[in-house]
């Protein structure tokens, strides 16, 4: 319960502070209310969108070693830690082959949510 206390403070604090900054920034740009809302944040950020899916997909193995990196040894015996590094290899393995997995949901986000439905209209 306290990690989720603390991840929805700090979230919830992060979005307000984006407002208020962003509040900030139109005040001293002189930015009318209509300029804002004429702009297509659909189709002027889809570049930056797809690059950062394409990152999501580059650093997946990346991902996927520190998803599934072994826990401190502590006091375990030689023949636990063998099983955990085994364990280990096989889950790494795994999830590293299930790229193509991210990559379908990145494009089907992108493809019909996006650009489609309009989520974020």
């Amino acid at each position: 319960m306290q990690k989720t206390r603390k991840f929805l403070m700090v979230s919830m604090g992060g979005v307000a502070a984006l407002m208020i900054i962003g509040m900030v920034v139109a005040a001293l740009t002189d930015t009318a209310a209509e300029e804002v809302k004429s702009l297509d944040l659909i189709a002027e950020l889809t570049w930056y969108r797809v690059a950062f899916f394409v990152a999501i997909v580059a650093a997946w193995p990346a991902i996927s070693c520190y998803a599934t990196r072994l826990p401190d040894r502590g006091g375990k015996s030689n023949e636990k830690w063998l099983a955990l590094e085994e364990k280990h290899a096989a889950d790494f393995k795994f999830m590293r082959s299930q790229w193509w997995k991210i990559a379908l949901l990145l494009a089907f986000v992108e493809i019909v949510l996006i650009q489609q439905f309009g989520i974020g209209r």
